[in-house]
């Protein structure tokens, strides 16, 4: 690891050499910072504490059209029906200080959320808070399996084993549906507040559990299933830290601790194909972590200069019981060489960073990352089952470790009083253990430039250059497990040349028009000397937007926004040199656009908006000399919101709306693939997704306030 390290040395101190240098060229003596005014004898005369009431609560009924896992992920709505729409908000100020704070949304549906707070102005703060979100991710699925959902999945009564699924005469008569999907639930509660005139103190804590049903696959070999299996996990997690506050700096002493449990051991079938009768997976462990941490950061008078930084110390453990070699009784295996992984993982962060501005047209800023994780845990040697099948070779166990460090290094200079230009280098080194590769060395240069007219024109332009490159690649000594071609190149640490540009310009001809326009490209080449693997990847975007007031009656606005992303690729069938190459293109296009119209008609206000997007995915492949492509893939979505209020007083309002959304996608891995249909797999038969919801809202909204509203209120 000395040669990174040297290099991030010589890169960082020859780096502020440089800037250093610069800035006394260019600026002579330093410019003393004066002292702070004395503050203690000022007084606000225009800050009365409020008091008061404002409450703003809106009830109503949403009536969805039709059910659908895919709209309904997030928001709770995946259902044909009628669902509430309450929510609502209570403040109260009191006039010395008190504040409480009430809010609730969405508390009909399942996406619902709600949070409680009291504070005392500058003095502390607490509040509780609650929030679910809903994931459907299918609901045309259908299982052949007993206890779909839970830690053992189970063949129902009679069933008859086949060599492929055409092979199974009950297969269609045991089709059950099941849902793919789970709930998340999260509880908190947050409290802090001053120590004097200097300390500070918080802490929070966080509870969330997710429970469900998620996709898992158990193979046997040849032959797999797609399997319901369970999901159901909780996380724990506390945070607290105290803070000082002097003239000039500042220091916060902070600790976090996180456990996780896996309410689910592991994950049992029986095998619907012959051979192995059952089969069983270990799931993620239990596993806790704690961190400690101090930040901080000091104001020097000279140069304006700010040096921050923060340190952070952690361990992660899991010490979970193994599950036997295998559930298979027929072979025969040898004791574990220990009851758990007793697993160690240590990790330092450390940010340092320094920015100054020896002179108003000039900023310097520098700064260092390290990131060291130590993975301590044991090695011993496995006698591992192949799926629960067969016995394996004996193996160690592989324990992976790396060390990462950062350097960023930018100046900048004010040409004039609109424009500004930046230059830029970065280093980016990795150490790693047990990898193909010990270490990767990535250097960017970058230069920028801003133009800033005062609010008609704003132009702004990135243009980089970075190569990575690193020690030779080795073949690892223990790959029993995934066997690689010693040709291939893994995408993060091949040795890569890329160039990247990026601009936007902004332009306002009048008062009521703000036209833009953006656009960003990369091309990366891994060719040298990468043979099977990513050999070159291209990405480009760019976003045309526009706003129009006009008279203060309407607002329109409009944006356009196209994505693509190329690559290609070499491999080998051989585990040799490449023998076949493979190319993609994906291509996003987006249309939004929209009107706000406050005050068509006298207390009503109208808005439309409407969105389009559309995907598609190509991928080609050559192979001795002949081509052949998969099925196109392709997503469109169409999305149009319209909605009206109207103000019966200032107290009461009522609201309609409308929103249609359209879906369809082509997928060939999904389309057409029933339970049975591939011979070696068994499925659930789930359907790309392909919908149209309407969905229907009324409801009024009643706010009540005893705050007289003037130019100090709200208060902050």
């Amino acid at each position: 690891m000395k040669s990174s390290k040297n290099k991030i040395r010589s890169a960082f101190s020859s780096g502020l050499a440089a800037a250093g240098t610069t800035a006394a060229m260019l600026l002579g003596p330093a410019v003393q910072a004066q002292e702070p005014p004395d503050t203690s004898t000022w007084s606000c005369s225009m800050c009365p504490f409020a008091e008061g009431w404002a409450v703003e609560a809106e009830a109503g009924a949403i009536s969805v059209s039709d059910d659908s896992a895919k709209f309904g992920d997030y928001t709770g709505l995946d259902q044909e029906g009628e669902e509430l729409l309450l929510d609502g908000t209570v403040r109260y100020w009191g006039g010395d200080g008190y504040r409480l704070e009430a809010e609730g949304e969405n508390l009909g549906l399942d996406s619902r959320s709600a949070r409680l707070g009291a504070s005392k102005q500058g003095l502390w703060e607490a509040n509780l808070f609650y929030d679910e979100i809903p994931r459907h991710r299918f609901d045309d699925t259908e299982t052949i399996f007993a206890g779909a959902g839970s830690s053992n999945l189970t063949l129902r009564d009679g069933w008859v084993r086949g060599g492929s699924t055409g092979q199974m005469p009950q297969l269609d008569a045991s089709l059950q549906g099941v849902d793919i999907g789970w709930d998340r639930e999260t509880i908190g509660a947050g409290l802090g507040f001053l120590l004097g005139d200097r300390f500070d103190f918080d802490a929070d804590y966080k509870h969330e559990e997710r429970d469900g049903t998620n996709l898992f696959t158990g193979t046997f070999y040849g032959n797999g299933s797609v399997l319901p299996a369970a999901l159901d996990y909780i996380t724990d997690q506390f945070e607290a830290s105290i803070g000082y506050t002097g003239e000039r700096w500042q220091l916060r002493l902070g600790s976090l601790l996180s456990y996780f449990n896996n309410g689910t051991w592991g994950q049992t079938w029986e095998n619907p194909f012959t051979g192995t009768d059952v089969g069983r997976a270990a799931s993620t462990p239990d596993n806790q972590f704690i961190q400690y941490t101090l930040s901080g950061s000091y104001n020097f008078a000279t140069w304006r200069t700010v040096v921050s930084g923060n340190v952070a110390i952690g361990k992660g453990e899991q010490d979970d019981a193994y599950l036997p070699y295998t559930i298979n009784s027929a072979i025969a295996t040898d004791p574990l060489p220990r009851s758990n992984l007793d697993a160690e993982l240590d990790t330092t962060n450390v940010l340092l960073r320094v920015t100054s501005s020896p002179w108003r047209r000039v900023r310097l800023k520098g700064e260092y990352r390290y990131d060291d994780r130590d993975n301590d845990s044991p090695v011993d040697t496995y006698d591992w089952v192949r799926v629960d099948s067969a016995p394996g070779d004996s193996t160690e166990n592989r324990i992976y470790s790396y060390t990462r460090d950062t350097v960023d290094l930018e100046a900048s200079a004010r040409l004039d009083k609109n424009s500004r230009f930046y230059v830029g280098y970065r280093y980016d080194g990795w150490d790693r253990d047990d990898q193909e590769r010990d270490e990767t060395d990535t250097d960017r240069y970058w230069a920028r430039f801003r133009f800033d007219s005062g609010g008609v024109v704003d132009f702004r332009a990135t243009v980089g250059s970075e190569s990575r490159g690193g020690s030779n690649y080795k073949a690892l000594v223990n790959d029993d497990f995934a066997p690689q071609n010693p040709l291939m190149r893994k995408y993060n640490m091949a040795s890569r040349d890329r160039t990247d540009f990026e601009a936007r310009i902004d332009v306002a001809p009048a008062d009521d028009l703000g036209l833009g326009f953006a656009a960003t490209w990369a091309d990366e080449d891994y060719s040298n000397p990468s043979n099977v693997g990513l050999r070159k990847a291209e990405y480009l975007n760019y976003t045309l937007d526009s706003d129009y007031n006009w008279n203060d009656r309407a607002n329109l606005y409009a944006i356009y926004s196209y994505e693509k992303y190329n690559s290609r690729q070499q491999g080998s069938s051989a585990f040799a040199d490449p023998d076949w190459s493979a190319r993609s293109r994906d291509e996003f296009d987006t249309l939004i656009f929209g009107v706000r119209l406050p005050q068509i008609f006298k207390r009503v206000d109208l808005d439309i908006d409407y969105t389009l997007a559309e995907s598609e995915g190509k991928n080609r492949v050559s192979s001795s000399g002949l081509q052949s492509a998969y099925p196109e893939l392709k997503s469109d979505r169409k999305t149009l919101s319209v909605s009206a209020s109207y103000a019966f007083s200032n107290s009461l309002s009522f609201k309609a709306g409308w929103l249609y959304e359209d879906y369809s996608s082509d997928d060939w891995a999904l389309d057409g693939i029933e339970p049975g249909t591939i011979p070696n797999l068994l499925t659930l038969g789930q359907d790309a997704y392909d919908y149209d919801v309407n969905v229907f809202m009324l409801s009024f909204t009643y706010r009540w306030e005893t705050i007289q509203r003037d130019a100090n209120w709200p208060p902050e």
